[in-house]
Protein backbone atom coordinates (compact mmCIF):
# COMPACT_ATOMS: atom_id res chain seq x y z
CA UNK A 1 0.00 0.00 0.00
CA UNK A 2 1.19 3.09 -0.87
CA UNK A 3 0.77 6.74 0.20
CA UNK A 4 1.84 9.99 -2.13
CA UNK A 5 3.08 13.49 -1.22
CA UNK A 6 3.06 16.23 -3.53
CA UNK A 7 6.49 18.14 -4.18
CA UNK A 8 8.12 20.25 -6.29
CA UNK A 9 7.38 20.66 -9.98
CA UNK A 10 5.25 18.23 -10.50
CA UNK A 11 6.97 15.24 -9.27
CA UNK A 12 6.16 12.93 -6.65
CA UNK A 13 7.29 10.71 -4.05
CA UNK A 14 6.01 7.39 -2.74
CA UNK A 15 6.34 5.86 0.51
CA UNK A 16 5.48 2.26 0.29
CA UNK A 17 6.24 -0.46 2.45
CA UNK A 18 8.74 -2.63 0.61
CA UNK A 19 12.21 -1.88 0.35
CA UNK A 20 13.87 1.03 -2.07
CA UNK A 21 16.48 3.20 -2.63
CA UNK A 22 16.31 7.06 -3.21
CA UNK A 23 18.61 9.98 -4.51
CA UNK A 24 18.19 13.09 -2.85
CA UNK A 25 19.69 15.86 -5.46
CA UNK A 26 20.49 19.35 -3.99
CA UNK A 27 22.29 22.39 -5.48
CA UNK A 28 24.88 23.81 -3.14
CA UNK A 29 25.48 27.41 -3.02
CA UNK A 30 27.50 27.52 -6.61
CA UNK A 31 25.32 25.58 -8.49
CA UNK A 32 27.32 22.03 -8.33
CA UNK A 33 25.25 19.09 -8.57
CA UNK A 34 25.22 16.99 -5.00
CA UNK A 35 23.34 13.55 -5.39
CA UNK A 36 23.65 10.77 -2.43
CA UNK A 37 22.02 7.20 -2.26
CA UNK A 38 20.10 5.71 0.55
CA UNK A 39 18.79 2.83 0.19
CA UNK A 40 16.99 2.38 3.87
CA UNK A 41 15.15 5.77 4.14
CA UNK A 42 14.81 8.01 2.26
CA UNK A 43 16.15 12.01 2.67
CA UNK A 44 14.27 14.93 1.14
CA UNK A 45 16.58 17.98 0.62
CA UNK A 46 16.79 20.34 -1.85
CA UNK A 47 14.75 21.39 -4.28
CA UNK A 48 14.22 17.65 -6.12
CA UNK A 49 13.52 14.45 -4.90
CA UNK A 50 13.90 11.25 -7.47
CA UNK A 51 12.84 7.42 -6.64
CA UNK A 52 14.35 5.17 -7.67
CA UNK A 53 13.73 1.47 -8.66
CA UNK A 54 16.50 -1.54 -8.67
CA UNK A 55 18.32 1.85 -8.31
CA UNK A 56 17.80 3.25 -12.05
CA UNK A 57 17.23 6.75 -12.00
CA UNK A 58 15.63 8.72 -15.27
CA UNK A 59 18.02 11.24 -17.09
CA UNK A 60 16.55 14.46 -17.35
CA UNK A 61 15.19 13.85 -20.89
CA UNK A 62 13.29 10.66 -19.72
CA UNK A 63 11.61 12.73 -17.03
CA UNK A 64 10.46 15.26 -19.86
CA UNK A 65 9.14 12.49 -22.25
CA UNK A 66 7.51 10.88 -19.01
CA UNK A 67 5.86 14.11 -18.19
CA UNK A 68 4.58 14.78 -21.88
CA UNK A 69 3.31 11.20 -22.30
CA UNK A 70 1.08 11.31 -18.96
CA UNK A 71 0.48 14.72 -19.56
CA UNK A 72 -1.50 13.41 -23.52
CA UNK A 73 -2.88 9.85 -21.28
CA UNK A 74 -4.64 12.32 -18.69
CA UNK A 75 -6.42 14.42 -21.17
CA UNK A 76 -7.88 11.33 -23.29
CA UNK A 77 -10.71 10.85 -21.33
CA UNK A 78 -12.44 14.47 -21.08
CA UNK A 79 -11.62 14.61 -25.19
CA UNK A 80 -13.21 11.35 -25.23
CA UNK A 81 -15.96 12.88 -23.37
CA UNK A 82 -16.25 16.11 -25.12
CA UNK A 83 -17.02 14.39 -28.87
CA UNK A 84 -19.92 13.46 -30.11
CA UNK A 85 -21.30 9.67 -29.97
CA UNK A 86 -21.16 10.08 -34.09
CA UNK A 87 -17.39 10.62 -34.26
CA UNK A 88 -14.88 7.76 -34.39
CA UNK A 89 -13.40 8.67 -31.07
CA UNK A 90 -10.89 5.43 -31.57
CA UNK A 91 -9.14 7.16 -34.42
CA UNK A 92 -8.61 10.17 -32.50
CA UNK A 93 -7.13 7.87 -29.53
CA UNK A 94 -5.10 5.51 -31.57
CA UNK A 95 -3.85 9.03 -33.32
CA UNK A 96 -2.92 10.74 -29.92
CA UNK A 97 -1.54 7.72 -28.51
CA UNK A 98 1.21 7.05 -31.47
CA UNK A 99 1.97 10.70 -31.26
CA UNK A 100 6.20 11.37 -30.98
CA UNK A 101 4.75 13.13 -27.57
CA UNK A 102 3.52 10.22 -26.52
CA UNK A 103 4.09 6.43 -26.91
CA UNK A 104 6.20 7.76 -30.56
CA UNK A 105 4.91 4.71 -32.04
CA UNK A 106 5.57 4.78 -36.68
CA UNK A 107 2.74 2.15 -36.87
CA UNK A 108 0.32 0.95 -35.16
CA UNK A 109 -3.56 -1.45 -35.62
CA UNK A 110 -6.77 -2.11 -32.99
CA UNK A 111 -8.66 -4.88 -33.43
CA UNK A 112 -11.81 -6.34 -31.00
CA UNK A 113 -12.57 -9.74 -31.03
CA UNK A 114 -15.98 -10.55 -29.97
CA UNK A 115 -16.47 -14.10 -29.44
CA UNK A 116 -20.20 -14.09 -29.07
CA UNK A 117 -20.32 -13.12 -32.99
CA UNK A 118 -17.58 -15.02 -33.90
CA UNK A 119 -15.78 -12.26 -35.42
CA UNK A 120 -12.03 -10.38 -35.68
CA UNK A 121 -12.63 -6.82 -36.43
CA UNK A 122 -9.63 -4.26 -37.43
CA UNK A 123 -11.04 -1.00 -36.17
CA UNK A 124 -8.20 1.90 -36.84
CA UNK A 125 -4.95 2.31 -38.01
CA UNK A 126 -2.14 4.60 -37.99
CA UNK A 127 1.03 4.65 -39.72
CA UNK A 128 3.38 7.79 -39.22
CA UNK A 129 3.93 8.85 -42.95
CA UNK A 130 0.11 9.49 -43.02
CA UNK A 131 -0.21 11.28 -39.69
CA UNK A 132 -2.84 14.24 -39.42
CA UNK A 133 -0.56 17.58 -40.53
CA UNK A 134 -1.80 19.24 -37.49
CA UNK A 135 -1.41 16.25 -35.38
CA UNK A 136 -1.74 18.69 -32.16
CA UNK A 137 -5.31 19.84 -32.49
CA UNK A 138 -6.94 16.82 -33.82
CA UNK A 139 -9.60 17.55 -30.73
CA UNK A 140 -10.25 20.99 -32.19
CA UNK A 141 -10.83 19.95 -35.89
CA UNK A 142 -12.53 16.64 -35.16
CA UNK A 143 -14.67 16.88 -39.09
CA UNK A 144 -10.86 17.56 -40.52
CA UNK A 145 -9.34 14.89 -38.99
CA UNK A 146 -12.22 12.09 -39.57
CA UNK A 147 -11.89 13.49 -43.14
CA UNK A 148 -8.36 13.22 -43.12
CA UNK A 149 -8.70 9.79 -41.55
CA UNK A 150 -11.01 7.76 -44.12
CA UNK A 151 -8.46 8.77 -46.86
CA UNK A 152 -5.71 7.06 -44.91
CA UNK A 153 -5.05 3.66 -47.18
CA UNK A 154 -3.24 2.10 -43.94
CA UNK A 155 -6.16 2.74 -42.02
CA UNK A 156 -8.78 2.01 -44.70
CA UNK A 157 -6.14 -1.70 -44.64
CA UNK A 158 -6.37 -1.72 -40.90
CA UNK A 159 -10.71 -1.86 -41.10
CA UNK A 160 -11.08 -3.68 -44.07
CA UNK A 161 -9.28 -7.06 -42.12
CA UNK A 162 -11.62 -9.59 -40.41
CA UNK A 163 -11.14 -13.23 -39.01
CA UNK A 164 -12.83 -15.19 -37.07
CA UNK A 165 -12.85 -15.36 -33.31
CA UNK A 166 -9.48 -16.02 -32.22
CA UNK A 167 -10.77 -16.70 -28.72
CA UNK A 168 -13.66 -18.45 -29.40
CA UNK A 169 -10.96 -20.90 -31.16
CA UNK A 170 -8.75 -20.61 -28.46
CA UNK A 171 -6.12 -19.63 -30.64
CA UNK A 172 -3.08 -17.41 -29.42
CA UNK A 173 -2.76 -13.60 -29.43
CA UNK A 174 1.01 -14.15 -30.46
CA UNK A 175 0.28 -16.14 -33.58
CA UNK A 176 -2.55 -14.08 -34.81
CA UNK A 177 -0.25 -10.49 -33.87
CA UNK A 178 2.37 -12.09 -36.46
CA UNK A 179 0.08 -12.77 -39.02
CA UNK A 180 -1.55 -9.57 -38.85
CA UNK A 181 2.07 -7.77 -38.91
CA UNK A 182 2.93 -9.61 -42.00
CA UNK A 183 -0.51 -8.51 -44.06
CA UNK A 184 0.11 -4.78 -42.95
CA UNK A 185 3.94 -4.92 -44.00
CA UNK A 186 5.15 -4.45 -40.25
CA UNK A 187 9.29 -4.95 -40.38
CA UNK A 188 9.36 -5.56 -36.34
CA UNK A 189 6.21 -5.86 -34.66
CA UNK A 190 4.91 -5.76 -30.86
CA UNK A 191 1.84 -6.54 -29.73
CA UNK A 192 -0.31 -5.92 -26.43
CA UNK A 193 -3.73 -7.66 -25.59
CA UNK A 194 -6.43 -7.21 -22.80
CA UNK A 195 -9.63 -8.30 -21.83
CA UNK A 196 -12.80 -6.00 -22.24
CA UNK A 197 -16.30 -5.62 -20.97
CA UNK A 198 -18.82 -8.03 -22.48
CA UNK A 199 -16.15 -10.67 -22.93
CA UNK A 200 -14.84 -8.40 -25.78
CA UNK A 201 -10.71 -8.72 -26.12
CA UNK A 202 -9.21 -6.07 -27.55
CA UNK A 203 -5.63 -6.33 -29.72
CA UNK A 204 -3.27 -3.91 -30.50
CA UNK A 205 -0.31 -4.71 -32.87
CA UNK A 206 2.52 -1.67 -33.61
CA UNK A 207 6.09 -0.76 -34.35
CA UNK A 208 7.57 1.65 -32.11
CA UNK A 209 10.30 4.17 -33.15
CA UNK A 210 12.66 2.48 -30.72
CA UNK A 211 11.70 -1.28 -29.73
CA UNK A 212 13.91 -1.09 -26.85
CA UNK A 213 11.64 2.36 -25.06
CA UNK A 214 11.56 1.47 -21.64
CA UNK A 215 8.28 3.92 -21.22
CA UNK A 216 5.99 1.93 -23.31
CA UNK A 217 6.83 -0.71 -21.51
CA UNK A 218 5.73 0.89 -18.32
CA UNK A 219 2.58 2.75 -19.84
CA UNK A 220 1.58 1.05 -22.87
CA UNK A 221 -1.29 -1.19 -21.61
CA UNK A 222 -2.70 1.92 -19.46
CA UNK A 223 -2.63 3.91 -22.68
CA UNK A 224 -4.29 1.13 -25.28
CA UNK A 225 -7.29 0.31 -22.85
CA UNK A 226 -8.37 3.75 -23.19
CA UNK A 227 -9.20 2.62 -26.72
CA UNK A 228 -12.05 0.11 -25.33
CA UNK A 229 -14.08 3.54 -24.17
CA UNK A 230 -14.36 4.03 -27.47
CA UNK A 231 -17.58 2.76 -29.07
CA UNK A 232 -17.03 0.36 -32.40
CA UNK A 233 -18.92 1.30 -35.59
Amino acid sequence: MCSSYSLFSGFSLQKCTHRMSCVSIEFDRSNHLQSRVNSSKVNIKGCVVLLLKEGVMKSPNALERQHRMLHYLSHMPRHILDLPYEVRATEFVLHDLCHEHCFDIDRAAYFVDNPDFNCLQGVAGFAREEAYPRCDHIWEEPNDFMKHMQSCLFNQKVQKIMRCSIKKASESDEDLAAEIARELGFKKHQFCSWNMKHDNHGLFVYEPKDENDDLIKEYLMNGVTLLSFCPVF
